[in-house]
């Protein structure tokens, strides 16, 4: 089977038609347990049932976070000790390669321009930017309509894959950001930030234009899981499409989407709220690659 629905309820369906309950990982952790020898008579049926059987074993040892020393292990068979083992592995691996359990961060090296570095935002970086709009509420309002707060910690995270603080290449100063956010796959939207005294020089649309540049030369990557958690492939994000959206009032923006050659294709009426009144957004497009064929 090529996708994980499919497996999990094939997988489920046979455990509930064999034994007529549903498989709980955490009970193996709990010998003296009531559940215990049927969840362990389940869980070497699930393992006999081959790869796929193997493939929801792996997910759900990760999902529920266990580990092999909260196992007897005289209850299991090597076979199924070395698959535990091998699970446990690929998951430190992981950790150890890419700092993380997601697929959600961005591997990329800096990009440079002629005056910028586009990097990776990492924490540091993330509270320098928490701690620009925390002086600068306001901008951080109008910037994204929402009301500052928690609302802060869903916009300069690190789990961005195609995410980049901007900084000026002469003196490493950071002066913004720039990301490309997945909406379905091949539509991209655009976002793009620079700081209010680094404003009117250019440097959104030197960023921009460098990704984008990227991007047709296959030189940007995101991590794919696989079937399997933990276990990725390192491919080319299938953007299609990219998006901007912005207010009808920010001029300097819809600017830049014309200078980068994106399309406008019409005003969104009454697209948002922010303190009690509507405003419209203009939508802009940029086609990469016109093929319709879903992968």
């Amino acid at each position: 089977m090529n996708d994980i629905f499919s497996i999990d309820k094939f997988i489920e369906e046979k455990v509930k038609d064999m034994f007529n309950f549903d498989f709980w990982m955490p009970d193996l952790t709990n010998r003296q347990g009531a559940e215990y020898n049927d969840n362990l008579k389940a869980f070497h049926y699930i393992f006999s049932l081959g790869e796929d059987g193997k493939t929801y074993l792996w997910n759900e040892y990760i999902t529920w976070n266990s580990t092999l020393s909260n196992f007897y292990e005289k209850d299991f068979t090597k076979d199924e000790l070395d698959f535990l083992r091998l699970i446990e592995k690929t998951k430190q691996n992981a950790i150890n390669k890419y700092g993380s359990l997601s697929e959600d961060i961005n591997i990329n090296k800096p990009i440079e321009t002629n005056r910028l570095i586009l990097k990776a935002f990492n924490e540091e970086t993330s509270k320098l930017y928490d701690e620009y709009f925390y002086q600068n509420k306001d901008e951080f309002e109008n910037y994204y309509g929402l009301e500052y707060g928690d609302s802060i910690k869903h916009c300069y995270m690190n789990e961005k894959p195609l995410g980049f603080a901007i900084f000026l290449k002469n003196s490493n100063t950071p002066i913004g950001s720039i990301c490309f956010t997945n909406f379905n796959n091949t539509l991209y939207n655009v976002e793009y930030f620079v700081i209010k005294e680094y404003r009117r020089n250019g440097y959104a649309f030197e960023a921009l234009n460098e990704l984008i540049n990227q991007l047709k030369l296959k030189s940007l990557f995101v991590l794919s899981e696989t079937l399997r958690q933990c276990v990725f492939d390192v491919v080319n994000p299938d953007i299609r499409c990219l998006k901007i959206k912005t207010k009808t009032t920010n001029i300097g923006s819809q600017k830049l989407a014309e200078k980068a050659g994106f399309t406008r294709y019409g005003t969104l009426l009454f697209s948002g709220c922010y303190k009690n009144k509507y405003y419209d957004e203009v939508v802009y497009y940029l086609v990469l690659n016109e093929d319709r064929k879903a992968n």
